[in-house]
């Protein structure tokens, strides 16, 4: 899916990432706790801004599973409503229409919970 956004974009959010968070220390951090596979401690706040996720009005969970097995990389994660909606600043014309279809395809959601949702930011 990530294929298919707009190189502007992708590269915009990328180095929106680069600036704000650092995977490869927080995920050495989180190894190094007595117990590194609490889901609740990679879960409990947001990388970007650090609001912990009780305080969030909405945030997405982004993990890379294999099967049933949830894998341990620098996901799983969690982005707080306010960060998604500084990256949905960021993203291309194309862009979200990729990720509109997406919703459509996918999700096909009612008309009426659809216009909830038109201006938020799926991000994949």
């Amino acid at each position: 899916m990530r294929e298919e956004l707009s190189v502007e974009s992708r590269n915009k959010i990328d180095a929106y990432f680069a600036e704000h968070v650092d995977l490869v220390a927080r995920r050495e951090a989180l190894l190094s706790l007595p117990n590194p596979l609490k889901l609740d401690n990679w879960l409990s706040h947001c990388i970007v801004t650090g609001t912990p996720r009780e305080a969030c009005k909405e945030y997405q969970i982004y993990a890379q599973c294999e099967g049933k097995d949830l894998l341990y990389t620098y996901m799983p994660y969690m982005i707080s409503g306010e960060a998604m909606e500084e990256i949905q600043r960021l993203i291309s014309p194309h862009t979200r229409q990729i990720l509109d279809d997406f919703m459509d395809t996918h999700f096909g959601l009612p008309p009426e919970f659809r216009a909830l949702l038109q201006d938020r930011l799926v991000l994949i």
